[in-house]
């Protein structure tokens, strides 16, 4: 946790009260790239041992929740995974983007399903993949943590006392811009075959350009690549 929140602290637990000394410093990035490998070939090998997938970001979603949550769910359906992302709520311009796939004839129509619906289609056998938070309180559907699911953390801010603790995964990187530089990192090593539509891109280039106000804000290398990476499969800013 005092890595994970800069690490020029102390963390101390007693019972069930956390207490925090130090910390002033700004979050800090490293451009290490064997430990975005190594969280890879974990997901990869977890998402292997189940056959349906649950994805869900914060309530009133934001462009890097749901771009996350789109680059998740391309990665389980590489896999040929039965996976939906839960959406009770979005920020009006998201749900724009959300309705582009909503039209599309090419994806599912289930692709989207409510927290009711998900709950129906959870099983002691699903994973729970949670994007851009770490703490319940925030979720867009908490009655799922009540099903006991395994889960997989991504995300990009700090941790605290009331984070997720008992994820089977966590891919949490403070000094990272955006959650969605984070699973474009995973997506990086993830499968040299993944493949990304035009309008994936897009989604997930919009979360990194609006969390970094467009690469002014807590922008790195790994800021650059990951839109780099985004754009040689055919996202474009303009649009």
């Amino acid at each position: 946790m005092a890595l994970g929140r800069g690490g020029d602290q102390a963390i101390v637990k007693c019972g069930n009260e956390t207490l925090f000394f130090g910390g002033k410093s700004a979050s800090t990035t490293t451009n290490l790239r064997v430990r975005a490998r190594v969280k890879a070939t974990s997901f990869r090998e977890t998402l292997d041992t189940k056959d349906k997938i649950l994805i869900m970001g914060h309530e009133n979603g934001d462009f890097d929740s749901f771009g996350a949550s789109v680059g998740v769910y391309i990665m389980a359906k590489q896999l040929g995974k039965d996976v939906h992302i839960i959406i009770n709520s979005l920020t009006n311009a998201v749900e724009e983007m959300r309705q582009k796939y909503v039209e599309s004839d090419v994806y599912e129509d289930d692709m989207f399903i409510t927290g009711d619906e998900a709950l129906a289609f959870s099983d002691p056998e699903t994973l729970l993949i949670v994007v851009d938070h770490n703490t319940r309180k925030i979720s867009d559907e908490k009655r799922i943590y009540d099903r006991g699911l395994d889960m997989v953390v991504f995300d990009h801010h700090r941790v605290g006392q009331n984070s997720i603790n008992e994820a089977i995964l966590s891919y949490i990187d403070a000094g990272a811009s955006s959650t969605c530089e984070l699973v474009s990192d995973v997506m990086n090593y993830f499968d040299d075959r993944v493949k990304m539509r035009p309008l994936e891109c897009d989604t997930m280039l919009a979360g990194i350009m609006i969390d970094t106000q467009f690469f002014t804000y807590q922008t790195s290398v790994k800021t650059f690549e990951a839109a780099a990476f985004l754009r040689k499969r055919g996202a474009d800013s303009d649009r």
